[in-house]
């Protein structure tokens, strides 16, 4: 899957080449082809490295990186945090700078800078408001523990609102979130219990507890003045603010991936890769899937980004 786009604040535009989409290719083997077969002698490929390499590569790359090259950790900013949707508002309105066109989630700390250099005599209150919520202490270790509660409505069970399926409800949701920045590393795990899922038809774990849990989010992240290394599982989307990603969405449920970013302000590339589920062919030999993704975004001016992507 290739597409580009292009958008423009205030009020973006886009030009999109659109696929059958799927934006969770691990469960909608309905609209993608995820693996071929030939008559030809089987090529087994071989599983990614284990979990405890990547992380223990990330932290002997932040060990061998000079200091002056680190940058303070900061925690990413989760898409169903609800003072995102203030942020992209005031993003769509051109008050303030846009920390990661058509890339989310964008860092903490990268919310707090742009709303610093809007913050003067003349900004709206909400930018100040969010500012003093967004801003860390500087060049000090943090952590951070909290806890979420209230409930789901919904009218279909499905996430995915451009293919619902399933009952409407009301059903209570209660999430823990704990987080740590230290040096350039940020550590985050947030646990939730969400008895919705188990009627998801797309959710892939059990459905036979009577407290159903999923981890919204789990991740460890090496963060450097020009890049940074990721481990873990989180919520993203490769689109314009507001509009589900056809590489990448939050419709379908986070899995586990590593990945990183490197570049400058205007020019900047994505790679994430995550292993599927293994499949057998009909000789009985195990294929080893997985799901690949790449980006590059340029920014062009303060109001108009150019993004290439495959998947």
């Amino acid at each position: 899957l290739s597409c580009f786009a292009i958008s423009s604040y205030p009020g973006w535009w886009k030009l999109m080449h659109r696929f059958s989409s799927t934006h969770d290719p691990e469960y909608s083997r309905d609209r993608k082809i995820a693996a071929y077969f030939y008559r030809r002698p089987f090529i087994a490929y071989t599983p990614m490295p284990a979990p405890f390499r990547v992380i223990l590569a990330a932290v002997v790359l932040g060990a061998l990186v000079p200091v002056r090259g680190w940058a303070q950790a900061s925690p990413y900013v989760p898409l169903d945090d609800p003072r995102l949707p203030l942020l992209e508002h005031l993003i769509s309105r051109g008050d303030i700078e846009d920390p990661s066109p058509m890339v989310r989630p964008f860092r903490r700390a990268d919310a707090a800078r742009v709303l610093a250099a809007a913050d003067s005599a003349g900004a709206a209150p909400l930018v100040h408001a969010l500012r003093g919520q967004f801003e860390d202490p500087p060049n000090q270790n943090s952590w951070r523990v909290g806890i979420r509660a209230g409930g789901q409505a919904y009218s279909h069970i499905r996430r995915d609102v451009l293919h619902p399926l399933g009952p409407d409800g009301v059903r209570p949701y209660v999430d823990l979130t704990g987080e740590a920045a230290f040096a350039p590393f940020a550590v985050v795990s947030r646990p939730a219990a969400e008895p919705r899922i188990v009627d998801d038809p797309e959710w892939p774990g059990r459905t036979d507890l009577k407290l159903a849990w999923r981890m919204v989010e789990a991740y460890a992240s090496a963060q450097f003045k020009y890049g940074s290394v990721f481990y873990g599982q989180m919520d993203r989307n490769w689109g314009p603010a507001g509009v589900a990603g056809i590489g990448l969405s939050n419709y379908g449920y986070s899995q586990v991936e590593s990945g990183f970013d490197l570049g400058t302000r205007t020019l900047r590339l994505h790679a994430l890769a995550r292993q599927l589920t293994d499949e057998q062919d009909a000789l009985g030999n195990r294929i080893h899937r997985y799901f690949f993704a790449h980006r590059l975004g340029l920014r062009a001016s303060n109001r108009v980004n150019l993004g290439l992507w495959e998947t």
